[in-house]
């Protein structure tokens, strides 16, 4: 069988001026205006036809080390900067490096998919205290369902079982009941009372104990927190969510994502 390249160089004059770019080039041409997507973490790089990104999505990442106690509180690192000044002071704020320019995603002006809840203690919640002497805990009931307690996170507390491990100091949440269990140092001493009034001091404080976990179904809407991965839940931005486009370059891009911690992955299509 004739190759195509013998055929191509076939219906030259000359063979001999048709070197092999001549084939690479016609197989060029039949590949312009292509979809390419690509998936990875940052930085990626690819080489476009000059159009902006046709889609992307970033999916969040969370970076945590030690034990959270009462005396060490440990939150989830986030893939997006607080803005501390102007006009979107107070919000979050994703940096997105590519063609030689930096373009910003606010969140806050954003709807974001989650699968992620975040519960602040305030002290005002329906507490109740069950359990007897040292297995003793505080459990509050929760309105939505959690897929699993094991990749929950807590600020001030370890992730264990307080319904087995003793005297431990955690939390733990149960994904038949939904309850939410915190047990405390010396939990049979401390009252009801006296846990309440810890959550509420501690949030008057600025540093209140906070609760992330997973979701059964994701919801989608909008916030002005980070993008976070818990286990292997992440959320997720989207161009059409993010409402800003991310140019490339007409020939090699390097795309980046300029936070402190990167998104666990990164999504993206474009033309060649």
């Amino acid at each position: 069988m004739t190759s195509l390249y013998e055929v191509l160089k076939r219906s030259k004059t000359a063979p001999q001026l048709a070197p092999d770019m001549f084939t690479a080039l016609w197989a060029k041409s039949i590949t312009a205006g292509k979809t390419i997507e690509l998936s990875g973490q940052v930085p990626l790089s690819f080489k476009a036809n000059g159009e902006p990104l046709l889609d992307y999505l970033i999916s969040g990442n969370t970076v945590q080390s030690g034990t959270p106690t009462q005396d060490n509180p440990l939150t989830p690192s986030e893939c997006g900067d607080l803005e501390a000044t102007g006009e979107h002071a107070g919000q979050f704020k994703i940096p997105i490096s590519s063609a030689g320019q930096t373009n910003n995603i606010y969140l806050g002006e954003v709807q974001t998919t989650r699968q992620i809840k975040k519960l602040v203690l305030t002290g005002e919640e329906l507490w109740g205290k069950s359990g007897d002497g040292i297995y003793s805990y505080f459990g509050l009931r929760l309105g939505d369902s959690s897929t699993t307690f094991t990749t929950a996170v807590c600020t001030h507390y370890e992730n264990v079982d307080v319904t087995k491990t003793s005297p431990a100091v955690g939390f733990m949440l149960t994904a038949s009941s939904r309850n939410l269990r915190i047990r405390t140092n010396d939990v049979e001493n401390v009252s009801l009372n006296d846990f309440v009034s810890f959550l509420t001091q501690q949030y008057a404080n600025g540093t209140p104990v906070t609760v992330w976990y997973v979701l059964d179904t994701p919801e989608t809407g909008l916030v002005n927190e980070p993008i976070r991965k818990i286990g292997d839940y992440a959320d997720t931005l989207s161009m059409e969510q993010a409402g800003v486009q991310i140019p490339t370059n007409k020939g090699s891009t390097t795309l980046d994502v300029l936070t402190a911690v990167k998104p666990s992955n990164v999504s993206i299509k474009y033309r060649v």
